[in-house]
């Protein structure tokens, strides 16, 4: 499913939720909802999630590893002389290696990881989180496991409900803490989990997929992302209507 739909299913589970519950709208709770909805899918260069994250830290990988070369290049062509100068028209060969060696998996996910760390140090420096920012640390691993892993089983479900719990204990933010969860827990049981291939609900102490995908046919099950969309957007103006209808 691409990151568009699970936001949809997130913001829709959410509206759910603040109208069966009466609870009250929090306007902070619109971004939550929409980072928590999309998070599992950190777990692969492609999603877009990943891309957003990891351009800046790709950026400065990539421009670190060609400054540290032209340096390299040019102390020990025009310093020590013991490189020709001709050798300095090795630039735009490394410029082309970059622009590939960019493209690789593995620098990726370490941009991705680098990107969350230094999230993670800014609030470790700049503020008073306690142990809640460790999702931050959560998060920077999460690249390393197959995709549909660790990230889209119940553990990781849990593993984050720990990790914010000291988000629940206080009042004036327990809302916060309930509609990261219940984003991060539609994007698993209301959305991935209805696709061919499943998730693997209890990674990583069993790699089974399970899957409660009942379209069969080739062209439905390729644009799935459109009944998705329609029918959680349904299902949320029918509670809708309903509970209007009662005031």
């Amino acid at each position: 499913m691409k990151g568009n739909t699970h936001m949809v299913i997130g913001i829709s589970t959410y509206a759910n939720y603040i109208m069966l519950t009466g609870k009250k709208f929090d306007i902070l709770d619109i971004p939550i909802c929409l980072a928590f909805s999309v998070m599992p899918d950190i777990d692969t260069e492609s999603s877009k999630i990943s891309s957003k994250l990891r351009k800046l830290p790709l950026k400065i990988i990539i421009s670190s590893l060609f400054l540290i070369f032209i340096s390299i290049i040019l102390y020990f062509t025009l310093i020590k002389k013991i490189l020709p100068l001709y050798c300095i028209a090795l630039f735009p060969i490394m410029v082309l290696f970059l622009k590939f060696f960019s493209k690789n998996k593995i620098l990726k996910k370490i941009s991705l990881s680098i990107a969350f760390l230094i999230i993670y140090y800014i609030l470790l420096k700049y503020t008073k989180l306690g142990f809640t920012k460790n999702i931050l640390l959560f998060f920077a691993i999460l690249p390393y496991f197959e995709h549909r892993g660790f990230s889209h089983s119940i553990n990781s479900l849990l593993l984050l409900a720990i990790i914010l719990f000291p988000i629940y204990v206080i009042d004036n933010t327990k809302q916060y803490y309930v509609t990261a969860l219940l984003s991060y827990f539609s994007h698993l049981f209301f959305g991935d989990i209805f696709t061919k291939k499943g998730i693997k609900i209890f990674y990583p102490f069993s790699k089974k997929n399970y899957s409660l995908n009942v379209f069969k046919n080739k062209k439905i099950y390729n644009n799935l992302d459109i009944p998705f969309i329609i029918t959680f957007l349904t299902i949320t103006f029918l509670i809708y209507i309903k509970l209007y209808k009662k005031m």
